[in-house]
């Protein structure tokens, strides 16, 4: 992976020169775009990119350095396509960064497009009019260099996964082309794609909210009766309650229907807080990912965290009415709007934000950590999958399996919760105390944290983590897998 030398480069804006003018001028960048199909949309960036003394034409000095400043970013590109590092694209590597832009390829689809790329390859020039390969069928195991890769994309200004990919559709069979990148499009898609895109993560990630938190109403009853320190109503205890416990007062409160007392206000909280966190999710990759069809482990942190306390301030009053109606004895309360209007009249307007301090900062490891995670996981498995493929010398067959969307959310739900429990018990705590048979204990949450620690010991801190955990890890890896699937079914990239 050699950088083009000065005398290379010489010779590359020599062909671009056509009126050997000494430099480039617009109709003849036009020319190069229209020749490398890259889309026209990128002329003023590039332009303004590399006609440093601003006389709008672009000399020899200007271009080396426009090229050599590619090169780095390119390199770096090129490494995060080559999943296995073998130092070539492989058709399934090649598959997987059409996916990237929710374009599922064909195999004979994908062999096709490869060798387009390879008659640049073949070409002496760097901006060759493509060759007519007629019924030529290209070689098993057809792999793109790095040299054949710089060829395709060494102009494009705004270089990432998306804008690559996006022009090589442009070399492809128009069945392929279809659903792609159009030519002059500009790179992250249209105003109408981008709302698109917005109004299909609310929708996904609501529909994996109601699924999952409906699957796990129990459990999660259990584990917020064991967060609060007592019984249902508030003393059926005399110390806190266990695990066996809390099922046999759960029963004894209603029968098995009182395990889902209080869903409607649980759906009902988490549509629209799953849906907002992972439609904030993806708008805080854009906003901080360099790369945001490649992204670093700290900056999906930083994203999952903005996503999370996003949706966790939008939806607070509804988690403080769950938590209420989940605790609360038999007819306390007839329904989600007399335990607003209750508390509200009792406690006053900011009863209904209680505990809202430690519930954001401890949504940032929660949600933070989770995210990141399980896109590292699911990233793993894809280039586990790409090896595989690799070495069968095919491509990628099928979408992922949910069992795999089940797996990555079960393990990074556990890693997010450890982190953040005690902050939950905490938040729990406050938003419990002041309804009737809980006095208010607490003055705040550095004085519940450390009641908590000095009464109960680290144990009372991670109260309710089994039951917490047993509802979080089928949850978490349901509301993933039903995410995943869904975006699937609208033709996009999952998570």
């Amino acid at each position: 992976m050699e950088p083009l030398r000065d005398e290379e480069i010489r010779l590359l804006f020599e062909e671009l020169d056509q009126d050997k003018s000494g430099h480039i001028n617009s109709d003849e960048l036009d020319s190069a775009l229209k020749r490398m199909r890259i889309p026209r949309s990128y002329h003023q960036k590039i332009m303004a990119k590399g006609d440093l003394d601003g006389d709008g034409l672009i000399n020899l000095q200007e271009f080396i350095e426009y090229v050599k400043a590619q090169e780095e970013d390119l390199l770096t590109l090129f490494k995060k396509l080559d999943l296995n590092g073998d130092g070539v694209l492989c058709e399934a590597e090649v598959s997987a960064a059409l996916e990237s832009l929710g374009v599922v390829a064909a195999t004979e689809d994908v062999h096709d497009l490869m060798e387009a790329l390879h008659c640049e390859s073949r070409s002496p020039t760097l901006w060759p009019k493509r060759a007519k390969t007629g019924a030529e069928t290209p070689a098993a195991g057809l792999a793109v260099d790095y040299a054949t890769f710089r060829k395709v994309a060494v102009l494009i200004p705004e270089l990432s996964a998306a804008s690559v990919t996006g022009t090589w559709l442009n070399f492809a069979p128009a069945a392929l082309r279809h659903g792609g990148v159009p030519p002059d499009a500009p790179a992250g898609g249209s105003p109408e794609d981008r709302v698109q895109t917005i109004a299909a993560n609310l929708l996904c990630g609501a529909l994996a909210g109601a699924v999952s938190r409906t699957c796990t109403a129990p459990l999660d009853r259990l584990k917020l009766i064991m967060q609060s320190g007592d019984g249902v109503g508030g003393s059926a205890y005399r110390g806190p309650p266990t695990l066996r416990g809390a099922v046999k007062d759960v029963l004894a409160d209603g029968g098995w229907k009182a395990f889902w007392r209080g869903n409607g206000t649980n759906v009902l909280k988490i549509m629209p807080e799953s849906g907002v966190k992972f439609m904030a999710f993806d708008m805080a990759k854009r906003l901080l990912c360099k790369d945001y069809d490649a992204p670093k482990f700290l900056e999906r942190f930083g994203a999952g965290s903005m996503a999370g306390l996003t949706s966790q301030a939008v939806v607070y009053p509804l988690d403080i009415v769950k938590t209420r109606l989940a605790i609360s004895p038999r007819g306390q309360y007839s329904g989600i709007g007399d335990c607003l209007a209750q508390t509200v009249r009792c406690e006053g307007i900011f009863a209904m934000y209680k505990g809202l301090g430690p519930a954001l900062v401890g949504i940032v490891p929660a949600v933070g950590i989770d995210m990141a995670i399980y896109a590292h996981l699911k990233d793993k498995h894809r280039a586990y999958r790409l090896e595989q493929s690799r070495e069968d010398r095919g491509g990628m067959s099928g979408g992922e399996s949910v069992a795999v969307s089940l797996a990555c959310g079960a393990m990074s739900s556990v890693c997010g919760a450890c982190a953040s429990y005690p902050l939950v018990v905490v938040r729990t705590r406050l938003m419990a105390q002041g309804m009737p048979g809980r006095p208010v204990k607490y003055k705040g949450a550095v004085d519940c944290f450390r009641t908590i620690a000095q009464e109960e010991g680290l144990r009372g801190l991670y109260r309710g983590q089994v039951p917490s955990l047993m509802k979080t890890i089928p949850s978490v890896s349901i509301g993933y897998a039903v995410y995943d699937l869904a975006k699937a079914m609208l033709g996009m990239k999952p998570l």
